[in-house]
């Protein structure tokens, strides 16, 4: 039985109609393994390491942002069929202008949303949700895109 047709039976049980795709579906597995791993890295380097916390969150998010790149390129996306080296420099040229974008948008949203007396953390939930959907398109139209060419001269 597939991860697929488990969250679709369920979804089912529950009276939701529709079908989640196979590629959504690893998407959000991708995103919460990584979200595992910079958690991890972060509570073993700040508590059990004693790291300082300029190098324990930064660690945590490089790390997860790692692995977050690989298990889309090659599982959820599956974009192995290109492999010149000049394709995934755009790709993690184009994911590094994701991260940031997203690194300045959480910022700012959950600083607004502490100003009008809303918790960080609830912020911080907030702010993941809405990178977690534009962040979905952004893979699959941009940078995993099956036949992604850039071209600085035409």
């Amino acid at each position: 039985m597939s991860l697929n047709s488990v969250v679709n039976d369920c979804l089912k049980f529950f009276g939701i109609r529709g079908r989640i795709s196979d590629k959504f579906i690893r998407y959000v597995v991708t995103g919460f393994t990584a979200f595992l791993v910079d958690y991890s890295t972060f509570l073993s380097l700040y508590y059990l390491a004693h790291a300082p916390l300029q190098f324990s969150v930064p660690t945590g998010i490089v790390l997860a942002t790692i692995i977050n790149f690989i298990m889309n390129k090659l599982w959820t996306f599956k974009a192995t069929k290109e492999t010149s080296s000049h394709h995934v420099v755009v790709q993690l040229c184009l994911y590094g202008i994701l991260v940031t974008i997203n690194s300045i948008f959480s910022y700012y949203f959950i600083h607004y949303l502490s100003d009008i007396h809303i918790s960080p953390s609830v912020g911080k939930i907030g702010a993941i949700a809405i990178c977690v959907v534009w962040n979905y398109f952004f893979y699959k139209l941009a940078i995993f895109k099956r036949n992604l060419t850039v071209s600085l001269i035409d």
